[in-house]
């Protein structure tokens, strides 16, 4: 939208779903990020999806640890990354348990919000959740921008999927 950052519009943390719907709605603020498992939910309070990003090549979210620690702790790495294949297992096996979790989450139990989250997460959770390096490189870009990045750095240098792809290789045995 060519809007940028802090001149154009202000860019403000304001906590989690329950603190950013009540922000809206009490017009603190104009604008907030949602997951796109919210729709729904978000929806039926008046208010409108302006863009959904879900299919963008854009990491939600990711794992890091440093050079040393990975090296040094191997075996605690490859066992925490194997602890996350086992939740997307779990998301993809179990919906009503998946369901009943998401309402504590997010305090809300209505059951159509918690069907929009549920097949939210079916869909955007990959049983092996690979982060690319076309997400990676979208990120730099957004840092080179901003600013924040000066000097060009290749996405490779962020990428290890060796853990997952032990863990992959370890789960179809």
């Amino acid at each position: 939208m060519n809007l940028v950052p802090q001149k154009d519009v202000a860019v403000v943390q304001v906590g989690d779903t329950n603190a950013r719907t009540s922000a809206l709605l009490s017009g603190a603020i104009q604008l907030a990020a949602y997951n796109a498992g919210d729709a729904a939910s978000v929806k039926k309070l008046g208010l409108k999806v302006l863009a959904d990003i879900s299919d963008l090549p854009f990491p939600g979210s990711v794992m890091v640890t440093t050079d040393s620690y990975k090296k040094s702790n191997r075996q605690v790495v490859k066992q925490f990354v194997k602890s996350l294949v086992d939740i997307i297992r779990f998301v993809k096996t179990k919906p009503e348990e998946t369901k009943r979790w998401l309402a504590q989450i997010y305090g809300d139990p209505d059951p159509g919000n918690l069907d929009g989250r549920y097949k939210t997460m079916q869909q955007i959770f990959p049983e092996y959740p690979y982060i690319t390096k076309e997400s990676i490189e979208e990120v730099l870009t957004l840092f080179r921008e901003d600013g924040q990045l000066k000097k060009p750095i290749d996405a490779d240098a962020f990428l290890d999927s060796s853990f997952l792809r032990d863990v992959e290789k370890e789960m179809k045995r």
